[in-house]
């Protein structure tokens, strides 16, 4: 099953995404008839292609206007751990959010290596798409968001299926190599934009496989190694120019 978001940013790139937010000028989603629930955070495992967690969080519409497609956002203002990555896209929690509907927004986590303990991060929470409250715009909830990003939650450790996959260099301009363990160089390699778009697919021919990345634009990506349904292996891959 493929999801939607693919959780390929690095924090560099999300400190720019705030930093460009925080610039304009801002409009309080608190000045709305809308709300999020810090008291409704989960953090828990998924079973997604992309991600090995989730983060969802319970937002609510009091006003008496249905809209269509609202979206939210987190984005760190403190640092993730070291070796966990995040879908920064906005994320559509609801098609239609009727007036008093709680809706529960979803955002996805891949941690490469163990977290230490006590990973606790804060968030700025943004929503949109909520027309006719706000048109063409963006808001930001004053109360921001901190969560402890649990290393005990079951889908953070290494997956016992998962086989070794080296992927370089990092970052990459021209091309990305991929090597697999060479008793086991099955399957598809596949690379996934940020938006959850598939740019590539390729059968994996060999140990070492050479995918050319000349064309893409410069940005974060998630290359995933797949056997049929089963993810073997995943890494979130930086191309620049």
């Amino acid at each position: 099953m493929l999801p939607n978001p693919c959780i390929c940013m690095r924090f560099a790139t999300l400190s720019l995404v705030l930093t460009t937010m925080a610039s304009t000028a801002q409009t309080i989603c608190d000045s709305l008839p809308i709300a999020y629930d810090p008291a409704s955070v989960v953090f828990t495992g998924t079973d997604m292609s992309f991600g090995d967690s989730v983060l969802t969080v319970n937002v609510i519409n009091t006003s008496a206007t249905p809209m269509a497609y609202p979206q939210l956002r987190l984005v760190p203002i403190t640092p993730l751990p070291p070796g966990m990555v995040m879908n920064t896209a906005w994320s559509v929690f609801a098609s239609s959010w009727n007036p008093g509907e709680t809706a529960t927004a979803e955002i996805y986590f891949d941690a490469a290596q163990p977290i230490p303990p006590e990973a606790e991060v804060t968030f700025a929470v943004w929503a949109t798409n909520l027309t006719p409250l706000l048109v063409d715009d963006s808001c930001r909830f004053l109360q921001d968001l901190t969560v402890n990003l649990n290393p005990n939650v079951q889908a953070l450790d290494e997956r016992s299926n998962v086989a070794p996959l080296v992927v370089g260099p990092q970052p990459a301009s021209d091309q990305l190599w991929v090597e697999l363990p060479p008793a086991e160089a099955t399957g598809l390699i596949e690379l996934w934009s940020c938006a959850g778009q598939r740019i590539l697919s390729r059968a994996a021919r060999d140990a070492r496989n050479v995918i050319d990345v000349s064309l893409l634009a410069p940005g974060s990506y998630m290359l995933v190694w797949r056997e049929g349904a089963a993810v073997r292996g995943r890494r979130a891959v930086l191309v620049v120019r």
